[in-house]
Order: C-alpha cells, then sequence, then structure tokens
C-alpha cells in the first residue's frame, strides 16, 4: 500500500511538472535529433550536421515513439521517462525495500529530471538495473552497456563498477569496458565535450572563482541531496555484517567518486551545476542505504513518515514553483516559432527553416527534415532563418556569426519577438525571410504569452 501511495505521490508531482513546461532547451534537441531520424533515416543533429554530444540508444527509442503517437508528440517522449523513472523505483524497492524507492520518487532531483525527455532517465535504468543483476553478471554486463550507449553520466559509474567486478573475476564485465572503448575511439562523431564546456562557459560567465562556483550550485543542490547522503551513511552505520558492509561501501564510494567528479568539473567550469547531473547519483546512495539490512527500514520508517517525507513534499513544491520562471525564459523562442507556424506556407513544399534554436523547431512545426542549422552553408531552398541570442552566445549559435552579412543577400526582418523577459536574460527571437518586403507580415494577436509544453493549433 505505502508503495503504490509512492508511486502515486510520484506521478502527481511529475504532472505538475509536466503542467508547468520544459525549462531546458535539451528536451526540444533530443525531439529534433530523434524526429529527425524517424523522418529521413538518418542519424545526425539536424543543427550541427554531427552528433558531437549525443548517444544513440535514447533517440532509438525516441524515434520509434514519434513514430508511433505522432512526430510532434513531446509529451510522449515524457510519458515514456516518467515510465522509465517508475520502474527504477521498482528496482530499487525489489533490491531494498519501500524506502529507498519512496526517496528516489519523491526526490526533487527526480521530479525534475525523470520526467523529462532527456537521455538521463534511460540511462539511469539501465545503471540501475545493470547493478541490480550482480547475481547474473552477463546480464548485469550487457545492461550497463546499454547504459553507457545512453548517456555520459553513465561513463565514470559504469567503469569503476566494472573495474571492481573485474577484480573479482567476473570477466563478463570486459563487455562495458569494450563498449567504451569503441565509443571512445569513434569521438570523431560521438563523446565530444566541446560543446557542453562551450555551454558551461557561457552559463558560468561571472559567476567567480572554483569556490564561488561550488558554494552556488550546493545553494541549489543541498536539499534534495541532503537525505539521501544521510540514508547512505545509515547503511553504513547500521550494517549488520562485513558482507553487507562492504556492498554499502562500494556503493557509497561510487557515489561519492562521482559525486566529487561532478564538483570538480562545474568548479572547473567544464559544466553546468543542472539538477539532472545528479539522478545517476541517487540511486546509488538510496542502494547504499537500503543493503544495511532490514533494521535500517525498521528504525528509519518513523523519521520518513515523520519528518522526511513532508520535507521532501515541501521541497518539491519550492521547486516546482520556481519552474515556470525558468520555463518562461524560452518565451521569446516560442513566439518566434509560433509565429512561424502561422505564417509561413512553404514548409509544405521543398523549403528550409535555417534556425540554431530546438525551441523555434519545436513550436514552428516544421517536418523535421527541412530543418536545418546554422553549421551548414545556406542552401537556395532555405527560404526562413530565425536568429536567436545575443553576442554571448556566438560561440554555440553560427547565425549570429553570419547575421551581418545575410542582411546583405536579400534577407528581411519580418517579426521580433517581444517580451518581457528579454530584460532577465531570455535570448531574443527575430524571423527573416528571403526577399521578402519587410511589412509584409504582421504579429498575430493570438501569439501565446505563457510558455507551456503542447502543441498550439495553426490559424
Amino acid at each position: 500500500m505505502v508503495l503504490l501511495l509512492g508511486w502515486g505521490a510520484y506521478l502527481w508531482l511529475a504532472g505538475q511538472r509536466l503542467e508547468r513546461g520544459i525549462p531546458w532547451e535539451d528536451s526540444y534537441h533530443h525531439w529534433l535529433i530523434s524526429a529527425h531520424w524517424w523522418e529521413t533515416g538518418q542519424y545526425i543533429d539536424p543543427l550541427t550536421d554531427n552528433l558531437r554530444s549525443w548517444l544513440p540508444l535514447y533517440h532509438l527509442f525516441s524515434a520509434a515513439i514519434l513514430g508511433l503517437s505522432g512526430i510532434h508528440n513531446l509529451q510522449a517522449l515524457e510519458i515514456f521517462s516518467i515510465l522509465l523513472t517508475g520502474c527504477t523505483g521498482l528496482i530499487l524497492w525489489r533490491q531494498g525495500g519501500v524506502v529507498p524507492a519512496l526517496l528516489w520518487w519523491l526526490s526533487p532531483i527526480t521530479v525534475l529530471t525523470g520526467s523529462l525527455s532527456v537521455a538521463e532517465p534511460l540511462a539511469v535504468f539501465y545503471q540501475t538495473l545493470g547493478i541490480a543483476l550482480a547475481a547474473q553478471p552477463k546480464r548485469a554486463a550487457l545492461m550497463l552497456s546499454l547504459a553507457l550507449l545512453s548517456d555520459r553520466g553513465t561513463w565514470p559509474i559504469v567503469v569503476l563498477y566494472s573495474a571492481y567486478r573485474l577484480v573479482q573475476k567476473k570477466r563478463a564485465y570486459v563487455l562495458p569496458l569494450f563498449v567504451l572503448i569503441t565509443l571512445w575511439l569513434w569521438q570523431q562523431n560521438i563523446g565530444s565535450l566541446d560543446q557542453t564546456h562551450q555551454w558551461a562557459t557561457i552559463d558560468q560567465a561571472g559567476q567567480g572563482d572554483f569556490s564561488q562556483r561550488l558554494k552556488d550550485l550546493w545553494h541549489y543542490t543541498w536539499k534534495p541531496l541532503a537525505i539521501p547522503l544521510i540514508f547512505a551513511v545509515f547503511g553504513l552505520l547500521l550494517a549488520t555484517t562485513k558482507q553487507r558492509l562492504r556492498l554499502a561501501g562500494v556503493y557509497f564510494l561510487l557515489g561519492l567518486s562521482y559525486f566529487g567528479l561532478i564538483l570538480w568539473l562545474v568548479g572547473t567550469g567544464r559544466l553546468t551545476g543542472s539538477a539532472r547531473y545528479y539522478l545517476n547519483l541517487l540511486p546509488l546512495l538510496l542502494r547504499a542505504g537500503s543493503v544495511g539490512g532490514s533494521s535500517i527500514s525498521l528504525r528509519f520508517r518513523d523519521l520518513l513518515w515523520g519528518i522526511t517525507i513532508p520535507l521532501l513534499w515541501s521541497w518539491n513544491q519550492n521547486y516546482l514553483s520556481l519552474l515556470p520562471k525558468w520555463v518562461v525564459l524560452n518565451q521569446p523562442s516560442v513566439m518566434a516559432g509560433v509565429w512561424l507556424s502561422q505564417h509561413s506556407s512553404e514548409h509544405s513544399l521543398a523549403a528550409e527553416l535555417v534556425t540554431d534554436s530546438p525551441v523555434v523547431s519545436y513550436y514552428s512545426h516544421w517536418p523535421p527534415s527541412h530543418i536545418y542549422g546554422g553549421y551548414r552553408p545556406l542552401s537556395q531552398k532555405a527560404a526562413w532563418l530565425v536568429v536567436v541570442g545575443n553576442p554571448r552566445y556566438q560561440a554555440v549559435y553560427p547565425l549570429l556569426r553570419s547575421l551581418p552579412e545575410l542582411l546583405h543577400r536579400g534577407w528581411q526582418q519580418v517579426y521580433v519577438a517581444q517580451h518581457w523577459t528579454l530584460d532577465y536574460g531570455a535570448k531574443p527571437a527575430r524571423v527573416f525571410h528571403r526577399n521578402a518586403s519587410p511589412h509584409s507580415f504582421q504579429p498575430d494577436s493570438r501569439l501565446p504569452t505563457v510558455t507551456v509544453n503542447k502543441r498550439y493549433p495553426k490559424s
């Protein structure tokens, strides 16, 4: 009964996150790559013409889901993530009881990230399943290999765990290491950290030195991490046998090593402090806490029900209340995309839309096979341009660098997304049309004023 209540609580919280929208561009970017793959049969990021920042397994699943549910059905991908997150909780329940499952489902990190259309829920599911199948080394190695193919965040965890199992003479764990080496050798197309580093440099500009970055990171993450850390320490202290203590120690050290790596990458400016990166960490800490035996569950249950669950619930409400402030920063791009969907009739022909924004790509409702980014030279079929950003985004938005030249080659600005969030860090969005009259298009008064996660009807 408690397990069902916990699952229901997670579904309700995830539904609240869905209603409030998507705050980050990566969800839309994953959608674009997957939709383009389904439409064209080519696995490529159409905005960059490469796959340097992506791994294939999540896009394989999401492409199939979009093919079955509708190419612009982003909510189907979010439901897929919610189901994966739910299954991860069931794995924790089977291995350690109801306590780790509840702590997983009710963590603000899980609520915010586990329902997004990103690769982490799939990767964490395979990572957790692979570790849970320790008694079946071949199946475990296969699951860990699938985690490696889903998201790079699993790489340090899988490498350390596989090395530990190889020391125990479990030869099947050579497979994950072989998969990772293959991916590493293939880094010309996959797995480069260059773009991630570029984004981190932009996002962390002006945030101070190493210690200041870590201080800012801890300010936003200590609440969802505090309870799993305490639970893991309980597991170490209350382990009843040396075998349980050793196993809890392995999980705890895996989690601690991963956490330390995240702190170093964020502190040195190589990674942004997103809550998504901690989704891999939570199952390790919760598994460490549950290994201590049934005594942990008995001693911890009253504390969990009396203090922890209300605390987690209040923290979730706090983070969910902050979500619209992050979501609304996408509003200029949403407005530009919706305006384009209402005014561009060429998308049914061979015309092309060129933009560096996956948000614009989604809300424009253009066929993904007709959308390209600024890294590709403009073709004669390019009819529309949507330029997003300001000078500090030139490193990652090539259209910003080429815009002055384009304005002398027959492109006319036909729409500018005006929104109050431009004064608070939102990226401006401007729509250009080739050889258009500057006054041939007028803004539509029906444009939405709130970013939502649903498809807008066309006029």
